[in-house]
């Protein structure tokens, strides 16, 4: 995995918030990070 382990568990315990470095978190376990704005009635994808 590109991530180190003490960065890992800096995302876990929630202390980075960069989109840049959960996205490449995310696409090293096999996934797709998406972000959706959620207005109740109505959801929007954001790039």
């Amino acid at each position: 995995m590109a991530v180190s382990a003490a960065r890992v568990s800096q995302i876990e315990r929630g202390t980075v918030s960069t989109r840049e470095v959960i996205d490449r978190y995310v696409s090293a376990l096999g996934g797709t990070l998406k972000l959706i704005a959620d207005f109740g009635d109505e959801q929007l994808k954001v790039s």
